[in-house]
């Protein structure tokens, strides 16, 4: 890694997933720090941090709008 490595926290990529509580909960369990973030009524989200300390953001739509196939 080079020397003058800054993590990103502001930018970040963000991955939908089908199941966000089990996601959690799987990270929680393993010790990962998870932020959460309800700022949008229907979008159900968290931040977490790569091992490197970047930002990530897994979300799920409440209704099913970031799923495969829509």
């Amino acid at each position: 890694m080079a020397d003058d490595f800054q993590p990103a926290r502001k930018a970040h990529p963000a991955f939908s997933v089908a199941h966000l509580s089990a996601l959690r909960h799987r990270l929680k369990e393993t010790g990962v720090p998870v932020i959460e973030d309800q700022s949008v009524p229907e979008v159900h989200r968290f931040y977490a941090s790569d091992p490197f300390g970047n930002r990530l953001e897994f979300i799920e739509d409440a209704d099913g709008g970031c799923t495969e196939g829509r």
